[in-house]
């Protein structure tokens, strides 16, 4: 069934008994509502148990982003109809749920990343010198790290990743959560949050440029990034690691692998 605004507490609820899988769906319901206009507006699709209780969920996005939390299993039905472009969940819903949707078109990125998470009273800050701005108040050269963040992170070609990237840096400088770290004048890294609940927070956006790579700055804005939220009275910090380098420097600040996470986006959507 489909869900509607009487549903929203509940949902809620059910996501919230494991958040930390849910961050995506849970975020864009608290920031945009149930079928709100726009890529990041999210319908639910529900399963019901004969008492009434929500056993199954599957929340797809405008852009048509399935975020399944089904512990029961793949649920395909729920999405019979709807145009899909991709799947972004723990991987042992994820997977499952990709091959009984038959999700077979050629993909951006289809990955299965470490995910990790983080009490935040636990976070290793590295020493150094380096401090946090916002993105704002860094130099305008940060705006040249985000195509290639499209790229290495998000699988963008060149010349979708030229503009996506513009426009996530101008939307990036109005946003709270970007912040950059810098070596004295000169911009060396950052990250950002792309989910925040009142007690956990999910880590995006991280990116060193090469240049500045293999000198544990991603450790260190990550870190200074989890204390901020930690200071703002967030418990838990969580984010997947694009590659084993990065899992080595999260881990080294603190974070605890807890499984995998899937981000698989097709070039282009398909109806199932």
């Amino acid at each position: 069934m489909k869900a509607t605004e009487a549903d929203v507490p509940e949902i809620i609820a059910f996501l919230n008994q494991a958040p930390h899988r849910a961050m995506f769906p849970l975020s864009n319901l608290f920031n945009h509502g149930i079928g709100a206009d726009g890529p990041y507006g999210t319908h639910c699709y529900l399963v019901r148990n004969a008492a009434g209780e929500i056993t199954d969920l599957i929340a797809l996005t405008n852009e048509g982003n399935a975020m399944p939390c089904c512990p029961t299993g793949p649920k395909p039905e729920l999405l019979a109809g709807n145009t899909v472009k991709g799947v972004l969940a723990p991987t042992d819903e994820a997977r499952p749920l990709i091959d009984a949707l038959g999700l077979d078109n050629p993909t951006l990125v289809s990955r299965d990343e470490p995910h990790f998470l983080l009490d935040l009273d636990k976070v290793v800050t590295p020493d150094g010198d380096t401090h946090v701005v916002h993105i704002s108040e860094a130099p305008s050269e940060v705006a040249e790290w985000f195509p290639p963040y499209m790229q290495e992170v998000l699988g963008r070609d060149p010349v979708d990743a030229m503009e996506e990237g513009r426009q996530t840096y101008l939307k990036a400088l109005s946003g709270r959560d970007y912040i950059v770290l810098m070596d004295g004048e000169t911009p060396v890294a950052m990250a950002n949050l792309n989910a925040r609940l009142t007690d956990i927070v999910q880590v995006g956006g991280v990116f060193t440029p090469h240049a500045h790579r293999g000198r544990g700055y991603a450790k260190r804005v990550t870190a200074l990034l989890m204390e901020r939220a930690r200071n703002e009275g967030v418990r838990h910090g969580t984010l997947f690691a694009a590659n084993e380098s990065a899992a080595r420097a999260y881990q080294a600040i603190g974070f605890e692998r807890i499984g995998d996470f899937t981000l698989f986006i097709m070039k282009e959507p398909q109806i199932v």
